[in-house]
């Protein structure tokens, strides 16, 4: 293993040293996952060193290696090889942990949730330039050293941080997405949690988070409450007619339109339908995931249309 990286120079920090940081919006390996690491590092050791900034009392922040440090745990291993950087402000660091995130996985890994805010706070770093961008290519070049190792960089796609990105089209050129999912992935980033989750756990579908996203915190806390007490669900017609209600939105309001009474019905006159499995097989293939076709689908419309 290296003993210098882009990032700065490799020493071994002790495992029980080590504490999670204290805004993680990505999932730890569970399953066969978490069993493929442990494996691989028992054979190899951690090949590519985990990335830390010094607290207080000897104790040390992760921001990239999470997994690396659980696998290591369950290994009983004493020490991991790092990073140690001490001149993170805690924007810089939550920057660091999602692009290590978003380099060493595949998006279709992540939850919905896991992309928004990953892609959000890339999109962000890209925009400001200047510091910002220096870190990701440091964290690139970082994670290129060492792209050939079987630890937990399966997956790893490197993209265009080293050009001068200005734009949301080729920002989402750089993440393999169409311009549209990029920016329904940056709308998603500013739902409540529980929204969120509602997401993630397919309760609620990408279009219908969307349109809650242009709803007031306040808003979306009241949603959740119905949504909660009263054990509705939620279309994306109805999430187009609350953000299309007139203000303030009421409790009554909400129960009002989930319940599908008062509704202006032009609002979506269309309904709603599936599409039957033989119908999307004959223009899709089964590895498409739902964004994918639903991205497609509404682009042939839109043309179909002349919009």
């Amino acid at each position: 293993m290296p003993k210098q990286t882009s990032m700065g120079p490799v020493v071994d920090i002790a495992v029980d040293s080590l504490v999670p940081f204290p805004i993680n919006p990505f999932g730890l390996y569970t399953g066969q996952r978490l069993d493929d690491l442990v494996e691989s590092i028992q054979a190899n050791g951690v090949l590519v060193p985990i990335i830390v900034r010094p607290l207080d009392e000897g104790r040390f922040e992760i921001l990239a290696g999470h997994n690396r440090v659980e696998a290591a745990k369950v290994l009983s291993l004493a020490t991991v090889p790092a990073v140690v950087r001490d001149d993170l402000t805690d924007e810089e660091a939550l920057l660091v942990l999602v692009e290590t995130n978003l380099l060493q996985r595949s998006l279709a890994d992540l939850t919905h949730s896991e992309r928004a805010v990953t892609l959000s706070i890339h999109y962000d770093a890209i925009k400001a330039q200047g510091r910002r961008t220096d870190l990701i290519k440091e964290v690139e070049e970082m994670l290129k050293d060492n792209v050939d190792s079987v630890d937990d960089a399966d997956g790893a796609t490197f993209g265009l941080v080293g050009q001068k990105l200005n734009s949301r089209k080729s920002f989402a050129l750089e993440q393999g997405l169409s311009e549209r999912n990029v920016a329904r992935y940056l709308r998603v980033n500013k739902l409540i949690k529980p929204h969120q989750e509602r997401l993630d756990r397919g309760i609620i579908a990408l279009y219908t988070a969307v349109s809650l996203s242009y709803l007031s915190t306040e808003e979306q806390e009241l949603v959740d409450e119905v949504l909660t007490t009263d054990h509705y669900k939620l279309s994306w017609a109805e999430a187009e007619a609350l953000r299309q209600e007139k203000r303030p939105l009421t409790r009554e309001a909400v129960v009002g339109i989930v319940q599908d009474e008062g509704r202006d019905v032009s609002r979506s006159s269309a309904g709603s339908f599936r599409l039957e499995p033989k119908f999307l097989s004959r223009f899709f293939k089964p590895e498409q995931n739902r964004d994918e076709v639903a991205a497609i689908i509404e682009k042939a419309l839109e043309m179909y249309f002349g919009k």
